[in-house]
C-alpha cells in the first residue's frame, strides 16, 4: 500500500511540474511574441519588455558570458546581488527579485505556487485585454488566452477577481 501511495504522489508531482512548465512556456510566449496583449495588463509599453531584455543582455555581456550555457547564465542572474532602488523599476530587476524569492519556497511546493501565479496572471490578462485582440486571434486560429476570454464571457465571470479582492479577510 505504501508503494502505491508513493507512486501516486510522484505521478501527481510530475503532472504538477509538467503543467507548470507548459504554463511557464506559454507565459514566456505571451511576453515575447504577444507583448501587445501583456501590455494591456501591466499598462506598460512593449518598450518596457525590450528594456528588460537589454538589461539581461547587458548583464550577460558584463560577465563575458556570450557563449555560456543557459544554466550558467541563469545561475549568474540568480546569484548576482540585486541593487534595489525606487529609481530602478526595470522589469528585469523585478524578475530577478521574484526568481530569488521563488527559490526560497520549498522545492516540493514551488511548482504549485508557480502554477497558481501563472493561472492568476492568465485570468488577469484575459480580463484586462481588449476584445478586438481576441476577435483577431480567433480569425487566425485562436489561442489559449482567447479561449479563456471566451469562457469568461460565456459564463459571465469577468469580475470574479474584483469580487475576490473585495472580500474582507478576518
Amino acid at each position: 500500500m505504501e508503494e502505491e501511495e508513493i507512486t501516486s504522489r510522484v505521478t501527481r508531482k510530475c503532472l504538477e511540474i509538467k503543467a507548470c512548465k507548459y504554463l511557464s512556456n506559454y507565459m514566456r510566449h505571451l511576453v515575447l511574441m504577444r507583448s501587445e496583449i501583456m501590455s494591456t495588463m501591466v499598462r506598460a509599453s512593449p518598450m518596457s519588455l525590450y528594456r528588460a531584455f537589454d538589461d539581461m543582455v547587458r548583464l550577460i555581456r558584463n560577465y563575458k558570458m556570450q557563449n555560456a550555457e543557459v544554466e550558467e547564465v541563469c545561475r549568474k542572474i540568480l546569484t548576482t546581488p540585486v541593487v534595489w532602488s525606487s529609481d530602478n523599476k526595470s522589469l528585469f530587476i523585478i524578475a530577478q527579485v521574484l526568481a530569488y524569492l521563488i527559490l526560497l519556497i520549498k522545492e516540493e511546493e514551488r511548482s504549485q505556487v508557480l502554477t497558481t501565479i501563472w493561472v492568476e496572471l492568465l485570468m488577469q490578462v484575459t480580463k484586462n485585454s481588449r476584445e478586438i485582440m481576441h476577435v483577431k486571434q480567433l480569425i487566425s486560429g485562436g489561442e489559449l488566452l482567447t479561449f479563456i476570454w471566451l469562457l469568461n464571457k460565456h459564463v459571465k465571470i469577468d469580475d470574479i477577481f474584483d469580487i475576490i479582492v473585495d472580500i474582507p479577510i478576518n
